[in-house]
């Protein structure tokens, strides 16, 4: 039986957290608590075609007349709350194992989600091969009516080739029958400078944001994917950009890798290069204390994290759990290879996501032959892009992302350069 002072949840849906966020924060202001993320699934069509959504159970709170304790009246931990119980600066009223058992739980149902997904997909596919079956009778009863044009047939076959998801097809192929007559398509030329233009539309770059000093950065993803060599890139660029213009700019390196040999050696190897001192931090009550030594005497922190599969929720959790800092509000990037498969990268994004991770960087692009893969999958979890790596120097080769990156590495399509770059002019400046 519920206690009759127990606060009443309710409900709010959005396609991303940070919209959700939005919504409460313009209706409460600071006064609610997320308790829960969990995905929904709305609209469609007998189960199908369906939008994934997130829902967070919430509460409005009442407002304290009673004293706060010191770290809770702070600036710092004001903005770290907003995080919620499912990201990264949840309440640390919780004990270790409390905690630890809270951040499990998350990341296990973000992994019933992806299998719930997978479910949806095999249902998919099963009605794509009923209505290529279909077609093939329509065409031997009424060919003429029943052929698909020839300009979106050489766009299927196209995006195909360039490694694009076949539900993303699906939207371009549709959205190509529902806008252009007959006549239009006809003009393949005219038609493929539209797909393209909307293929660049579909790659959506996440805003830089003003953050109040010390502004963290995290780097979170599965194993080999770079996230060191990326966690120096972005450091060294930072670094490059800042201290001409202020002599006084102060950077700290914090390593969290306790599982891959050589990883602070690696870090030491460049913290020596930028007079920077690489330190070690084994569980959270290191790190909480490395952040109250550092906060009000740097400009930057930078957090190299562990690595692990996606669908490793005990040692996820535990990573989780290390970082679940007050007043640290991190500025959180999941990190993924260009070359994985777009399965496995929506596999990636959704169990990552009790993170609360604000946006993506990919890795290794200057490997990756096609990055349809890419495209497709940042499109369908409603993603933001930040950087993108495409080499080894850590002082040339991490950029701001631009559509015309994901563009330019298109295979078969004429690209109209002049076009592209008046289009999305302005969009890949680091």
């Amino acid at each position: 039986m519920a206690m009759q002072n127990e606060p009443q949840t309710q409900k709010m849906e959005g396609k991303s957290r940070e919209e959700v966020r939005t919504k409460l924060h313009n209706l409460y202001g600071n006064d609610y608590e997320i308790v829960a993320w969990d995905p929904v699934l709305k609209g469609g069509f007998l189960g199908l075609f369906q939008t994934e959504l997130v829902q967070a159970t919430f509460y409005v709170k009442k407002r304290q007349i009673e004293p706060q304790p010191e770290v809770q009246s702070s600036v710092y931990q004001q903005t770290f709350s907003n995080y919620g119980s499912q990201g990264i600066g949840s309440s640390y009223r919780q004990s270790e194992e409390e905690r630890l058992a809270s951040n499990q739980q998350a990341i296990l149902q973000s992994q019933n989600s992806v299998l719930m997904q997978n479910q949806i997909s095999m249902m998919q596919e099963m009605k794509d091969a009923m209505d290529v079956m279909k077609k093939q009778i329509n065409q031997v009863t009424s060919p003429a009516r029943a052929e698909t044009h020839e300009t979106i047939s050489r766009i299927e076959e196209l995006l195909e080739k360039n490694d694009f998801s076949m539900s993303y097809i699906k939207r371009i192929t549709e959205r190509l029958r529902s806008t252009f007559s007959l006549e239009y398509l006809d003009d393949y030329e005219k038609v493929e400078k539209v797909v393209v233009d909307w293929i660049g539309q579909s790659v959506e770059i996440a805003e830089e944001k003003v953050h109040r000093p010390p502004h963290v950065f995290i780097l979170v993803g599965p194993t080999g994917v770079g996230k060191t060599t990326t966690l120096i890139k972005l450091l060294t660029q930072k670094y490059l950009v800042n201290k001409p213009k202020d002599a006084n700019y102060v950077i700290k390196l914090i390593t969290t890798d306790t599982m891959r040999v050589g990883a602070r050696e690696q870090l030491a190897g460049w913290g020596t290069y930028l007079n920077l001192e690489v330190v070690k931090a084994e569980n959270n009550d290191d790190l909480r204390g490395l952040y109250e030594r550092y906060k009000d005497h740097c400009d930057a922190i930078f957090i190299d994290t562990s690595g692990y599969s996606p669908n490793d929720s005990k040692h996820i959790a535990r990573m989780k759990n290390m970082l679940e800092v007050p007043g640290l509000n991190p500025d959180i990037y999941l990190m993924m290879d260009s070359k994985t498969k777009v399965s496995d990268l929506i596999n990636i994004m959704q169990n990552y996501e009790p993170f609360g991770y604000g946006s993506v960087i990919i890795s290794k692009c200057d490997e990756a032959g096609v990055l349809g893969n890419v495209v497709s999958a940042l499109s369908e979890k409603h993603k933001t892009l930040s950087y993108i790596t495409t080499g080894q120097s850590a002082a040339r080769d991490i950029k701001r992302a631009s559509p015309l990156d994901f563009i330019m590495k298109l295979e078969g399509f004429t690209i109209d350069r002049n076009h592209i770059e008046e289009k999305f002019n302005g969009k890949g400046e680091f």
